[in-house]
């Protein structure tokens, strides 16, 4: 009979004092019994051997990237291995190092990026950028060769490493269910969970001794390969037969309800998430999960002289509803919950994991991915700000944040910079803006305020019925600019900013947002600007002081004003100049005196556009349609009920030269 993996000895058979020991190897006695446990040899370890192939490429690589000694037990009817000095173990679920694992993915530009070899990888990027794409593609090279008639959207070809035959072994046995052949026949039968199919143990350790390292794993894949798709998630399976506790479990759930840590991490997720208590209940002819929001397992503990349940009591638990008549986003939640936690894949690939969710459970669900690396491989595609965060929040092992980009049918990646993300993610008004949804955009349009958002992203959706894949946000000012800016290229967003005439003003401002964009502020900028600004302040009028009396009184008794801001904002305003900066602000390039100044001004624009600054020409946002009245977000409102954006608009122009930088300035990566 198979012992439970949770029973079984931490080696495979006792080793006898009487049975020579492996050179190198000390024992020490665990438990009143004696079994001893080979513990790891003082001398260096031996290398193992180790395959790695490329799956699409056919390209055979050796390898030698562990050290550890291996030791023969025998067995029944075969001989079984136990490896030494590799005893970690996945605190839920008790997992030996994987003999498998997802090294490099390869995309069809060329371009690749490694995998951890215990970690979370997320790939992010505008719409069908083929996330989807990479992690369907992923799964279908892993387990066969690409055929000459397969066309592949995203990916090229995938690194595996394959460890020996003598580390599947203990693998297998501890992670399948692995059952002596009784019917005659010698050796024994291994079924995966979640598997119709059985294989002969013998069979799969000859057949991965002999392939070589170019062969794909084929029907291995389902040993240790979990792809779920939005799909796949809602058949969520919260049934199952009743269980053998002298059995290995067969399926996922009999895996979650028989290891205790990985219930519990279970359970206090979907406590979580929707506020419902988790409870197994296997009286029945099978074991399932049901919900409730009071009630709990302890609830429905019994004892009885008989072995027998009363009635009462059977009847309260059957009265839960399950988990699988639940809404999408709660099976979908426990799907990927289940596959997490427990079962033995060690490569888990799920697509957009925050598909049917609201945000607060997609960043709870991105903190319980976070902190499942121990002995898994998960790869991520999402499109969620939310889920990539809360794996930022919780992650406790290495994380891959790579972003997706497609072109001419090419997809190309590159791999972010986390502490730039996080440091994003700090600012609270980062967060108030949203400007990490950039990363699941084809690029960013960095604009002063919120009034210049709704009107600049209203002007580019005319004439798209779709819309436009390109984010508008906001700085909150111009100083904070380069701020934004600078962070979205740290993480390989393309950037553009929209600014208002005035900040040609600002020599050190304008620096700074130029810098912040990867270019050079040259010695011609400044000529230019320079020229401009004395045109413009040599245009200014002299007040005297009678003139300014007047215009104060004027200001101090309009009661208009009715708190002391607004009285200080209007004193000031009326203070300035009617020419000069005053008026350009408000009038942009028309209030620049004609002659060298002018000429200097366009140049200057032109130039800075070049780079990816484009300066409002009319002055401010309320510019471009001025016989609307107001100011801010009202202003913005009567322009677009008023129906005065039209295809034919003078801010047309404008805006898609800003949209035709940020396509084509993706930023172009080198291979990672």
């Amino acid at each position: 009979m198979h012992t439970p993996r949770r029973d079984r000895p931490r080696v495979d058979r006792a080793l006898r004092a009487d049975r020579p020991r492996p050179k190198g190897v000390r024992h020490q006695l665990l438990g009143p019994r004696g079994l001893e446990r080979p513990t790891s040899p003082a001398l260096p370890e031996p290398g193992r051997a180790s395959t790695r192939r490329i799956q699409g490429s056919r390209l055979r690589q050796g390898s030698c990237r562990t050290q550890c000694r291996i030791i023969a037990l025998l067995g029944t009817h075969h001989t079984t291995t136990r490896h030494l000095g590799r005893e970690m173990e996945n605190p839920l679920t008790g997992f030996p190092d994987p003999p498998f694992r997802l090294s490099q993915v390869i995309f069809n530009s060329g371009q690749t990026i490694s995998i951890p070899p215990l970690g979370t990888t997320i790939l992010v990027g505008p719409n069908n950028s083929g996330k989807s794409a990479s992690l369907r593609e992923i799964s279908s090279l892993v387990a066969n060769y690409r055929q000459p008639h397969e066309t592949f959207a995203a990916i090229d070809a995938v690194v595996i490493e394959r460890e020996s035959h003598e580390i599947l072994s203990p693998w297998l046995t501890q992670n399948m269910n692995v059952t002596v052949n009784t019917d005659g026949r010698r050796g024994s039968t291994l079924r995966p969970p979640q598997s119709g199919t059985a294989f002969d143990l013998d069979e799969v350790l000859t057949t991965w001794r002999s392939e070589p390292a170019t062969a794909p794993l084929r029907n291995f894949s389902e040993f240790f390969v979990k792809y779920l798709s939005c799909e796949s998630r809602l058949s969520f399976e919260g049934q199952t037969g009743r269980i053998d506790p002298l059995s290995h479990p067969t399926t996922i759930l009999q895996w979650l309800v028989t290891t205790p840590d990985a219930l519990t991490a279970f359970r206090q997720a979907f406590r979580d998430a929707f506020g419902f208590n988790v409870i197994v209940d296997s009286w029945g002819a099978n074991t399932q999960l049901r919900i409730s929001k009071t009630a709990r397992q302890d609830d429905f503990t019994v004892t009885s002289p008989d072995g027998m349940v009363d009635r009462a009591t059977a009847q309260r638990l059957q009265a839960l509803t399950v988990i699988e008549n639940q809404s999408d986003g709660v099976r979908s939640l426990a799907t990927i919950l289940q596959n997490i936690i427990a079962g033995p894949h060690t490569l888990v690939l799920i697509d957009e994991p925050e598909a049917f969710l609201h945000p607060p459970q997609a960043r709870l669900l991105g903190r319980h991915l976070g902190q499942s690396h121990q002995h898994k491989q998960l790869v991520i595609a999402t499109h969620s700000i939310d889920v990539l965060v809360g794996v930022l929040e919780a992650a406790a092992g290495p994380v891959n944040i790579a972003r997706l980009t497609r072109d001419d049918d090419k997809t190309s990646v590159s791999v972010l910079d986390q502490t730039a993300l996080r440091q994003l993610w700090g600012d609270p008004l980062m967060r108030f803006s949203r400007v990490l949804d950039g990363l699941f955009h084809s690029g960013v349009v960095v604009c002063e305020g919120d009034s210049d958002v709704h009107f600049y992203s209203t002007a580019a959706a005319l004439g798209q019925p779709g819309g436009t894949d390109a984010l508008f946000t906001y700085s909150g000012g111009k100083q904070r600019l380069p701020l934004i800016a600078r962070s979205l290229r740290a993480v390989n967003v393309p950037v553009a900013v929209i600014a208002d005439f005035d900040l040609l003003r600002d020599r050190t401002t304008l620096r700074a947002v130029v810098e912040s964009l990867g270019s050079t502020y040259s010695e011609s900028l400044e000529k230019d600007r320079a020229m401009m600004d004395a045109a413009i302040r040599g245009s200014e009028p002299e007040q005297t002081a009678t003139t300014m009396r007047g215009t104060l009184a004027s200001v101090v008794g309009d009661e208009s004003h009715k708190t002391a801001r607004a009285l200080k904002s209007a004193v000031q305003d009326a203070m300035r100049p009617a020419a000069g900066w005053q008026s350009a602000k408000k009038s942009g390039i028309t209030a620049v005196p004609n002659g060298d100044g002018t000429a200097a001004a366009k140049r200057l624009m032109a130039d800075l556009a070049k780079l990816g600054v484009f300066i409002v020409p009319v002055g401010e946002v309320e510019g471009w349609v001025p016989e609307v009245g107001g100011h801010g977000p009202a202003w913005v409102t009567s322009v677009v009920e008023q129906r005065r954006l039209t295809e034919s608009s003078a801010v047309k122009p404008f805006i898609d030269e800003v949209l035709q930088f940020v396509r084509s300035h993706e930023p172009q990566l080198d291979q990672f």
